[in-house]
């Protein structure tokens, strides 16, 4: 689970690069602003001992010891810390990178994956499909949506959704922008109820549907191709502060990729129907 870094012990032993005993007083103001659900849970922990994990330089970690007693972490238990974190930072630092760099052959295998797909369907709802498909093995989400944009009309149309239901939006609403380049941009780059920018107001919706739903966290994407918006794409999920940036570049990369292709489908779909009407003329 991720949490914000800012006002807890252990930014307070990373940026001072060693092991620290947190006073009563730190200890108190971290409780005081616990923003999760009920008692802070770590209350009853009256001694505090937080010794960084650094690798060149480099922050990568903390390590917290907790005790009920009050007073049991003397000087020496510090050092001994800062051995131990000294110790087990390398080995840590080497198993996140090999994380990384499976995560990133899993994105590059998916995005190829998505790619196959997109080429081979027949319509923007089998496009949409896949999108949802490949999002849904790497993401936590009680939502998924996807709109296109008509610049001309100013307008949004829901043309796929899967999840927890939103009243009053359905397959063909619309939802109407007074300008698409200065409104748009911001609604479909937005990342609410995320790990960062927790006090960015900019960044929170106050949309009563979603809040009256639950629906704490949510990131978007724009389908951006060189002619312009095609739409954008957003995923909502119920648990609090679930998205990061990182999380967010990985979805516009899926975004970038699958737009042109929608775009294309998007075309095609109304010369089809333009094509109709003339018959029908």
């Amino acid at each position: 689970m991720a949490r914000a870094l800012a006002g807890t012990s252990a930014e307070i032993a990373i940026r001072r690069g060693s092991p620290q005993i947190i006073t009563d007083e730190l200890r108190g103001k971290q409780t005081a602003t616990w923003k999760g659900e009920g008692q802070y849970p770590l209350e009853n922990m009256k001694s505090w001992l937080v010794a960084p994990l650094i690798v060149g330089g480099k922050a990568i970690g903390v390590i917290h010891f907790r005790a009920s007693e009050a007073g049991v972490y003397t000087d020496q238990h510090r050092q001994l810390a800062e051995r131990i974190a000294n110790q087990i930072a390398g080995p840590i630092a080497l198993a996140q990178l090999h994380h990384d760099l499976r995560e990133s052959e899993k994105e590059q295998s998916a995005l190829a994956q998505l790619a196959v797909e997109l080429a081979l369907a027949e319509s923007a709802q089998e496009m949409s499909e896949s999108i949802d498909r490949t999002l849904e093995g790497f993401f936590q989400f009680d939502r998924i949506s996807i709109v296109t944009v008509d610049e001309d009309e100013h307008h949004l149309v829901q043309i796929y959704q899967r999840g927890l239901h939103v009243p009053g939006v359905e397959i063909g609403t619309v939802l109407k922008f007074t300008d698409i380049e200065s409104e748009f941009y911001p609604w479909a780059n937005e990342l609410a109820g995320t790990t960062e920018n927790l006090d960015d107001t900019n960044l929170v919706d106050r949309s009563s549907t979603h809040k009256d739903l639950g629906l704490e966290s949510r990131m978007r994407a724009p389908f951006l191709t060189t002619t312009g918006y095609v739409g954008a794409i957003a995923l909502n999920a119920i648990q609090p502060r679930l998205y990061s940036k990182p999380d967010q570049d990985f979805l516009k990369r899926v975004a970038s990729q699958a737009a042109p292709a929608l775009e294309k489908s998007f075309l095609l779909e109304k010369a089809e129907e333009d094509a109709r009407i003339q018959q029908s003329v």
